[in-house]
């Protein structure tokens, strides 16, 4: 028995050290989960501004697209419109030399 009396306090000291590990590690959890939190809202915060930077380039591509197709439409109007004139005036051309 005075044997076991002797071993208590080397067991209170191990039992106190291992309650203070668990309590540093407690902390260190939580430390990290807490670290682990902040960068997953970093990265969230990143990644919607990279998509809305995307959106906003998409919607600057079309629209230049829909300019440039405008362009080429009025370009293209433009073009056949002065053949029409130059048709209609060959042919009041021979009109008039048939008239004649």
């Amino acid at each position: 028995m005075s044997e076991q009396r002797h071993l208590v306090p080397y067991l209170e000291s191990a039992v106190e050290e291992l309650i203070t590990n668990l309590h540093q590690l407690q902390e260190e959890k939580s430390r990290l989960e807490d670290t682990w939190r902040r960068e997953k809202m970093e990265h969230e915060k990143h990644l919607k501004r990279m998509e809305e930077e995307l959106d906003n380039q998409v919607k600057e591509a079309e629209v230049k697209m829909r300019l440039k197709a405008q362009e080429e439409v009025e370009e293209e109007r433009k073009t056949l419109q002065s053949r029409m004139d130059s048709e209609f005036d060959k042919l009041q051309s021979h009109l008039q030399l048939m008239e004649k």
